[in-house]
């Protein structure tokens, strides 16, 4: 006997073992034999009363795989036990199809769950080979097998199954819902008058017709379904309906010809009426998808009873609303409600109806929104202003820039956002009275915005303000000169960078900051001795910003800065840069420095991946500052990953 089959001798043994690990073992090392002769011992193992055992033989056969392993798997098809069943059922699906000839072989078993089973494998295994064989089976005089037969037709989804499945539409309720699912599935239009034949059907039947006619989108369907809608129940109501939906999308005008426009519309118009919300929905896509202005008053009718606080339900009046495209509707809607003082009710819709003139409006509608915008609650007022910038009507401007001045600063600042969104050089001066005299800085900051995105001479009132007594406009400036991302703000940020009050320069470094300035000049490393502890943090926020030898020297140097949080970001931004020089300062942060100053050094040296720092963090491990240990142990495992 070979060394080698002695081996597979005692594996063999081994799955006789009361150990199941020492089984478990058996199987792994019979696989890696790579021995045909093991394939049915291994098989043997899937009847083990370990599950683990189990599952191990199960999947080795996969890994084996060939005809060898179907023909030993097989046997279990016909065992007592639910569990071995669906392990020789979980591997034939795999390996099946090199075995394929010996599963169809046991299509006319005397067993109807052992046909069953056969039928399943091989309509996962998916070959069109088999389909004659499972064309057979559609005659078996189990219902159960029948189905099966139809589900694994439709996985292989291959025409010759359509004829005899056809035939099939007058058996068994069960077998008809698979037969039903499998025509959809395989998608061939010539299906479809027969599943109309089919649609007097009840129960789970019929839904499953109504939804096979929306997957095979067949405008011929669509009276069929329509009829089927009056008098039904609510399930088959909103199937119904959703059918018509998937059918009619991109087909609207063959459909009408079909059914006729007017006819359509009526099914739509009740559909919209259902107490079902999820007809509700379909008939409002379906209203707008028409695009009939009359329809406008019932899509808001409708809207007026579904749940506008729900995010899905105010997307689809929208849409529908959108779709019918008709301004005058909604003015005239909004005619109707007292807008003075809002209903709790009436809000959502009102906002909705507003959001949507905001899509679809036009000068006409900016005039008319513009009539009414002092006469109405100031809630109204913000939606009018977020309407008319959407439209982007310049007529409606001097309106919108009265606005700036309402008493609300909500108001004022949907007032300039809007003018932001206009984008009109004649708003500058109104934009820069209200961030002069405005007291809320959510308002300031989106005036200041909308400011610098009209462009134009917007630098020019940025200047003015930088020269202002007012050291809160000096700030604003800075600020505003960093949004405007123009290299010709620089200039002015450096002169603000001596200004006698510390907000305005560290406004000015954060500005900096943004457009990228990268120029370590002597202003900045004398603004290193600032008094002010946000201005030295700015400092070196903007050196960090450089990210090269450049910033070295001053960011070395903010390591010995007397605040812990300017100690803290030099150091981060130190481990960017690299070096021997920064390594050895570093170093003495970490054993010398404590709070965040030794956390952002033991972070630089996590980042810059060097061994010779590796004693020194260790020792943090310790600590009984919990922060500082796990940074200390992140910074080990990127250190220890770059040495591996």
């Amino acid at each position: 006997m070979s060394e080698k089959t002695a081996d597979i001798s005692n594996y063999v043994k081994m799955l006789d073992d009361d150990n199941s690990s020492i089984r478990r073992e058996a199987v792994e090392r019979l696989v890696e034999s790579k021995n045909p002769a093991t394939v049915t011992h291994i098989a043997k193992a899937l009847m083990d009363e370990n599950k683990g055992v189990q599952q191990a033989a199960a999947d080795a056969l996969i890994n084996i795989g060939g005809k060898d392993v179907v023909k030993s798997v097989m046997p279990l098809l016909w065992d007592d036990s639910p569990a071995r069943r669906n392990l020789a059922i979980e591997v034939l699906e795999v390996v099946g199809g090199e075995g394929k000839d010996l599963i169809v072989g046991i299509l006319n078993d005397k067993d109807p769950d052992v046909r069953k089973f056969a039928v399943d494998v091989l309509g996962v295994v998916g070959d069109e080979e088999v389909v004659d064989s499972l064309i057979s089976s559609l005659k078996d005089s189990n219902p159960n097998v029948r189905a099966a037969t139809a589900e694994a037709l439709g996985k292989i989804d291959d025409q010759r199954a359509i004829d005899p499945l056809i035939e099939m539409l007058g058996d068994e309720e069960w077998v008809r819902f698979s037969v039903v699912e499998t025509l959809s599935t395989i998608g061939d239009k010539k299906v479809v008058p027969h599943l109309l034949d089919a649609l007097k059907n009840t129960g789970a039947v019929q839904y499953g017709i109504i939804e096979a006619l929306g997957r095979l989108k067949d405008c011929d369907a669509v009276p069929h379904l329509l009829d089927l809608m009056s008098g039904a129940e609510s399930g088959v109501r909103n199937l119904s309906m959703k059918a018509v939906m998937e059918i009619t999308e991109g087909e609207e005008n063959v459909v009408a010809d079909k059914v006729g426009k007017d006819r359509f519309l009526q099914y739509l118009v009740e559909s919209a009426e259902d107490v079902n919300p999820d007809v509700k929905k379909y008939a409002l896509k379906g209203l707008g998808t028409i695009g009939d202005p009359m329809s406008a008053g019932v899509v808001i009718r409708t809207a007026a009873e579904m749940d506008l606080e729900d995010e899905e339900t105010i997307g689809a009046v929208m849409e529908a609303l959108e779709g019918i495209n008709s301004p005058e509707a909604l003015l005239t809607f909004l005619g109707t409600k007292d807008l003075t003082r809002v209903e709790e009710d009436d809000e959502p819709l009102i906002n909705v109806v507003l959001q949507v003139l905001g899509r679809i409006g036009n000068e006409k509608t900016a005039k008319s929104l513009s009539n009414i915008i002092f006469k109405v609650h100031w809630p109204v007022r913000i939606q009018i202003l977020n309407a008319l910038s959407q439209i982007g009507s310049e007529g409606s401007q001097d309106r919108i820039i009265t606005a700036i001045k309402d008493k609300n600063g909500r108001v004022r600042r949907a007032a300039a956002l809007a003018l932001g969104k206009i984008k009109n050089s004649k708003s500058l001066e109104s934009l820069t009275s209200l961030i002069e005299k405005e007291k809320f800085p959510d308002v300031i900051e989106d005036a200041l915005q909308s400011l610098v995105s009209i462009g134009g001479e917007a630098f020019q009132k940025l200047e003015k303000f930088r020269l202002s007594k007012d050291p809160h406009l000096r700030g604003i400036a800075c600020r505003g000169f960093g949004m405007l991302g123009e290299e010709s703000a620089i200039s002015s940020l450096l002169k603000s960078l001596e200004d006698g009050e510390w907000k305005v320069r560290k406004a000015a470094l954060m500005s900096l900051v943004a457009l990228g300035f990268n120029d370590s000049s002597a202003t900045l490393q004398t603004l290193l001795e600032d008094e002010n502890d946000h201005v030295r943090g700015a400092v070196v926020a903007l050196l960090a910003s450089f990210g090269d030898e450049r910033a070295l020297s001053p960011l070395l140097t903010a390591l010995h800065d007397k605040n812990m949080m300017v100690r803290f970001r030099a150091a981060e931004a130190l481990g960017g840069i690299g070096g021997d020089k920064v390594l050895k300062a570093l170093i003495e942060v970490i054993n010398n420095d404590s709070g965040p100053a030794r956390i952002g050094a033991v972070k630089a040296v996590g980042i810059m991946k060097d061994s010779r720092a590796l004693e020194d963090v260790k020792k943090l491990l310790s600590s009984e500052d919990e922060i500082l240990r796990d940074v200390a142990s992140e910074a080990l495992r990127e250190i220890n990953e770059s040495i591996s």
